[in-house]
C-alpha cells in the first residue's frame, strides 16, 4: 500500500510539472485556414459586405506563420474552383494565389491585438466561357492570366484561448497582369451543324490592377 501511495504521489508531482511546462510553453507555429465561406452560411449575407452568400465563391487560403518576438514571417497559398454548367452556358474558371510577407502588431486590449504588414502576391487565373444564343451564334473566351505584386494590409486578432485566436483581415492590392485572351466565334449553327467554320481572334496584353478587399473573412489560426 505505502509502494501504491509513493507511485500515485510522483504521479500527481509529475503531471503538475508537464502542466506548468505546458502553460509557459511559447508557441512559435501558427497554422490557420480562412472559415468565411463556412461562417457566411450562418449569419446574414449583409454582414458580409454587398456579396451574397449564396454566390460568394471565396478564393480558400490556408495560412502559415512564425511569431517572433516583435514581428512575424507569414506565407498563405489559396485557390478556387468554380464551375457552372446551364442551358446555353458553360464557364469554368479556376486560380492559384500565393503569399508571402511579414507583419508587426500592438495590442490593444486585453485579448485584442492590432496587426498590419506587406505581403508579396503571385498567382495564375484561367477562365473558360462557353455562349449558345439562339441556335445560331456560338461564342469560346479562353483567358489565362498570370500576375504579381504587393499588398500591404490591416487586420484585428482576438485571442479566444492561448492557442485559438480569430482575425479579420483587409488588404490593398497593387497588381501587375500578363493575360492572354483566345477567343472563337462559330455563326449559322443551323447551316453549319458540324460547326466547322470557326473565326478565332488572340489577344495579349500587360495591365496594372489596384483594388482593395474588405474585412469580410475571418481566419480561424492555432498555435502548434
Amino acid at each position: 500500500m505505502k509502494k501504491i501511495s509513493t507511485a500515485l504521489i510522483v504521479a500527481c508531482l509529475l503531471f503538475s510539472l508537464t502542466a506548468q511546462a505546458q502553460e509557459g510553453k511559447t508557441y512559435r507555429h501558427e497554422l490557420g485556414f480562412d472559415a468565411t465561406a463556412l461562417l457566411g452560411r450562418i449569419v446574414t449575407p449583409s454582414v458580409w459586405g454587398f456579396i451574397s452568400t449564396e454566390d460568394y465563391q471565396p478564393t480558400y487560403y490556408v495560412y502559415y506563420r512564425y511569431w517572433f518576438d516583435k514581428f512575424r514571417l507569414r506565407t498563405a497559398i489559396g485557390g478556387e474552383l468554380l464551375s457552372n454548367d446551364l442551358e446555353n452556358t458553360n464557364r469554368v474558371m479556376s486560380n492559384l494565389d500565393y503569399k508571402l510577407g511579414a507583419e508587426l502588431f500592438s495590442s490593444i486590449g486585453k485579448r485584442w491585438e492590432l496587426y498590419y504588414g506587406l505581403d508579396g502576391v503571385i498567382g495564375n487565373t484561367k477562365q473558360y466561357n462557353e455562349y449558345e444564343i439562339y441556335n445560331e451564334y456560338l461564342y469560346n473566351n479562353n483567358d489565362e492570366m498570370n500576375y504579381w505584386g504587393v499588398a500591404p494590409f490591416l487586420g484585428f486578432r482576438f485571442q479566444a484561448t492561448k492557442r485559438l485566436n480569430i482575425a479579420v483581415e483587409m488588404s490593398a492590392v497593387f497588381r501587375q497582369e500578363s493575360i492572354v485572351s483566345n477567343q472563337s466565334y462559330m455563326k449559322d449553327l443551323v447551316e453549319n451543324p458540324t460547326r466547322d467554320r470557326i473565326e478565332e481572334r488572340m489577344n495579349e496584353y500587360k495591365q496594372t490592377n489596384i483594388f482593395y478587399t474588405a474585412p469580410d473573412f475571418l481566419v480561424l489560426n492555432f498555435l502548434l
